[in-house]
This record gives C-alpha cells, sequence and structure tokens, in this order.
C-alpha cells in the first residue's frame, strides 16, 4: 500500500510573514549594532499608510520614495527585489490589490506618476 502524506496548506499571510522576519533577521545579523537604526527608506514606508503590508521578500534598500502617499496600499503578494525608485514621486498613487511579483524595477524614473487606474 501507497503512504500518502497531506501537507498542510498554510496561510498566505503566515507565509509572507515568515519570509518577511526571516529576511529581517538576516539583514539585521549583517549588519553592526550601531548601524540598526532608522534609515531614510523605513521612516519613508513608516511615513506611509500602508495597510495590509506583509510584502514578502521586499528589498528597498536604494529606494528614495520622495513625497511619498500610498494610502490605501495592498502590497500583500508584491515582491520588489532589487528596487531602485529613483526620485519617484507617487503622491495620491492607489496601488489596491497590486501584484507585482518579482517586478524588477532598477533605475526607474517614476516622477509624477498617477497609477490610480493601475
Amino acid at each position: 500500500m501507497k503512504t500518502v502524506t497531506r501537507l498542510r496548506p498554510h496561510a498566505p499571510d503566515q507565509r509572507h510573514r515568515h519570509r518577511l522576519g526571516h529576511r529581517q533577521d538576516q539583514q539585521q545579523r549583517r549588519r553592526p549594532a550601531a548601524e540598526q537604526g532608522s534609515d531614510p527608506v523605513t521612516e519613508a514606508l513608516a511615513a506611509a499608510n500602508l495597510d495590509n503590508e506583509p510584502a514578502g521578500n521586499m528589498d528597498l534598500n536604494w529606494a528614495d520614495l520622495r513625497q511619498s502617499d500610498l494610502a490605501g496600499a495592498d502590497l500583500s503578494e508584491s515582491m520588489l527585489v532589487g528596487s531602485k525608485l529613483c526620485g519617484a514621486d507617487l503622491v495620491a498613487t492607489k496601488l489596491q490589490q497590486s501584484n507585482l511579483c518579482g517586478a524588477d524595477l532598477r533605475q526607474a524614473q517614476l516622477r509624477d506618476a498617477d497609477l490610480r487606474h493601475a
């Protein structure tokens, strides 16, 4: 007789939380304790209103988010790996239910972007 092993499916929020937490742990281990303070990207994202924001594998180390207002953004499935959003002006942007999996936005120039209907 064959033995069938059933895997329990993970809820999407648990999977993303695990990935994000693991990545944050790795980044904190790599940086010296003096450097673990806040950086401009963290401050810009904290100022933005990101509802439902567990973004797996988000790497915005080089992002420059000027005047960012991502109100109502749903980045649940987003994977912004190696993103460089130089001079991005995303004021009044609504990215609801965005699926940017595997997006490569290196050197993207998104000035005066109006993505309300994206």
